[in-house]
């Protein structure tokens, strides 16, 4: 079969990527700058240079293939990037809806987002949970469009399907993720991390690999039209803390920042020259977001596609593990696991 995948340069492309290669599949990757990234030698490979912007790209690049992975994205979260944002998330994705309509491709996997859903004061979300529009929640929001074009091509007879993943972490070739993957190596390298200082609030973290395999579980069984959550296991923010503390660096201390202080210094970064300066530190509303409950339950993904999912201790052990069969660097490891 032959496979089209956008995103393959990203940190969940580049595993999707690597498993369907070693599944031999030919696959056909859509980047905007090859020579910037470093492409694993297979014969079996094609990369195709182009911009998810133009429609006439997105044609030549899904010529002769029969289904299409989408998980290309600009993610940014600053309000000023919203039209950058919007141009490749939603816009895009419009154009590669439309090729692949016009060429009539059998099956696409839009690679969306749990992002999209908002709180229900701490109830567990599933894939009929609300999902809400704010003017501060470009990536959100241009995620959230892009699933509405889905769905309306899906509509029309497109062989189109949603999954959403949650928090994703773990090991993915050539690549060190963000998130909480960023958090894991700063907990490595220094015996004093910063950490805001939440409520036990509830997130739903997500081995990469179990991501992986419900992409192709989608395409495999997904029903047109149909959206479903990828998530793993509900984990409490202090529960998390002690996991990573034991299982990376059990020397580590927490150093832990006032929420109110946060609250207040991040607005500042919002809209002004100061987030030049310090590019890091997350948007007001996203910081909001990770104070507040959002456990996912993606029993619709089990049941339908047969989706399961690494219990989150044992995806922080084969993460340890990966780390150290690859000798990476200034990290300590616990030893006995």
């Amino acid at each position: 079969m032959k496979i089209l995948i956008t995103g393959a340069t990203g940190y969940l492309g580049n595993a999707l990527l690597h498993h369907l290669l070693g599944l031999g599949h030919q696959i056909q990757v859509l980047v905007r700058e090859p020579k910037s990234f470093t492409f694993p030698k297979n014969e079996m490979l094609h990369v195709v240079k182009g911009d998810l912007r133009s429609f006439q790209d997105c044609m030549h690049a899904l010529q002769g293939c029969e289904v299409l992975y989408h998980l290309a994205a600009l993610i940014n979260f600053r309000p000023k990037r919203y039209l950058d944002v919007y141009e490749v998330n939603t816009f895009g994705t419009s154009n590669l809806l439309k090729a692949s309509w016009q060429l009539g491709l059998k099956k696409i996997v839009f690679c969306s987002s749990t992002g999209v859903y908002e709180p229900q004061n701490g109830k567990i979300l599933n894939e009929n949970s609300p999902c809400l529009f704010h003017k501060k929640r470009p990536y959100e929001n241009s995620k959230l469009w892009a699933e509405r074009e889905v769905i309306s091509y899906a509509r029309k007879g497109l062989p189109a399907v949603i999954a959403s993943p949650s928090r994703i972490y773990g090991p993915s070739p050539g690549h060190q993720g963000s998130g909480l993957n960023n958090f894991i190596r700063k907990i490595q390298s220094n015996y004093i991390v910063p950490i805001p200082d939440f409520v036990n609030s509830i997130g739903n973290y997500t081995y990469i690999q179990d991501v992986v395999n419900g992409l192709e579980l989608a395409m495999t069984f997904g029903k047109s039209g149909q959206k479903y959550i990828l998530g793993g296991e509900n984990i409490g923010y202090d529960t998390l803390m002690k996991c990573l503390k034991i299982h990376f660096n059990a020397n580590v201390q927490y150093l832990k920042i006032p929420l109110g202080l946060i609250k207040t210094f991040c607005p500042l970064l919002d809209d002004s020259f100061l987030v030049k300066l310090f590019p890091k530190i997350p948007p007001t509303y996203l910081i909001e977001r990770l104070t507040q409950n959002l456990a996912f339950n993606c029993n619709k993904a089990k049941d339908e596609l047969g989706y399961e999912i690494v219990p989150f201790d044992e995806g922080i052990k084969q993460s340890v593990a990966h780390y150290r069969a690859f000798h990476v660097p200034n990290i300590y490891l616990k030893t006995h696991l």
